[in-house]
């Protein structure tokens, strides 16, 4: 009877340890699937962490501390001790071999990681075509999108980013969006290198760098390339983008944006923007359902200057 109750209270953790384990081991093949598909894919799919593994480590060594002989006879054939505490110990053990989201996770993910990434080929990095220019010769607010293709906005001239040591690695290939016109930062030179002793000593110091820039002139651009980026950002979202209103809700409106102005409106009532947004009478954070409506009207109140 002490048997047939130890194994029916195991079972309260081994049950859900079991499924957990298989939605982690479901989940990261997903990921790999994909990934090895498209090397772009970044994020991870949904992982939970450990959960599993105490589960299993609850209910295994409840299970063998209560019912010791089904793991003797094992235990035994692999040359191990059959003392009851040894076999606790190695029976909770595999709890935390058995959930992905444990042991495996922490050993397995980074040499993935590592895998698939071999996998990744960095695009060619080409000059943008000139005549170029010394001079940033946009109207603000505008968007700064680096290499990481998540656009910022930058509302006022002292917003953007200070020329110093980071800037030197960051910005070399990134493009200033605003209506109707766009210029990418075609090379950054400071008479300094942005080597560890220089960024220890100096990391903050725009004088010390004095950082020349050389931009493409202004050109004309497609929205469309914008709302594209941007529509691949939500449907990979973290729980960022679409902190505050549903991807699909959001990915119909993109679709239906036309202009710079009416991207900029969008991303201010989904919460794309930071608050200094104000500066440029951008609207507000609408929590509530946004319409086409509300888009058009607040596009049309943006002032660029």
């Amino acid at each position: 009877m002490e048997k047939i109750f130890c194994i029916s209270f195991s079972c309260l953790f081994l049950i859900p340890g079991v499924l957990l384990s298989l939605l982690n081991w479901g989940n990261i093949c997903i990921w790999v699937w994909e990934k090895w598909r498209n090397p772009r894919r970044w994020r991870e799919d949904c992982i939970v962490p450990f959960l599993g593994g105490l589960c299993l480590l609850g209910g295994l060594s409840i299970l063998a501390a209560g019912v010791p002989e089904l793991f003797v006879s094992l235990l035994q054939k692999l040359g191990w001790s059959d003392n009851p505490h040894v076999i606790s110990a190695l029976a909770a053990g595999l709890g935390l071999l058995i959930d992905y989201g444990s042991i495996p996770h922490l050993i397995i993910t980074p040499l993935l990681g590592f895998i698939l990434h071999l996998r990744e080929k960095p695009a060619p990095k080409r000059k943008p075509r000139g005549p170029y220019c010394r001079q940033l010769q946009l109207t603000f607010p505008l968007l700064l999108v680096g290499e990481d293709e998540i656009p910022q906005l930058i509302s006022a001239p002292s917003e953007l980013p200070k020329k110093s040591a980071d800037f030197q690695l960051e910005a070399p290939g990134s493009t200033l969006y605003t209506e109707g016109l766009c210029q990418q930062v075609v090379r950054v030179h400071s008479l300094h290198k942005p080597n560890l002793w220089n960024r220890l000593r100096h990391r903050n110091d725009e004088n010390f760098w004095a950082v020349e820039v050389e931009y493409t002139t202004p050109r004309p651009y497609r929205i469309k390339k914008l709302l594209n980026q941007m529509a691949r950002l939500v449907r990979a979202d973290d729980d960022v983008w679409t902190q505050f209103h549903e991807a699909h809700d959001l990915l119909q409106l993109l679709k239906n944006c036309t202009t710079f102005a009416e991207f900029l409106a969008l991303g201010s009532l989904a919460g794309w923007w930071s608050e200094s947004a104000s500066v440029a009478n951008l609207p507000s954070l609408k929590e509530g359902d946004i319409t086409q409506d509300d888009i058009y009207e607040a596009a049309r109140n943006i002032v660029f200057k």
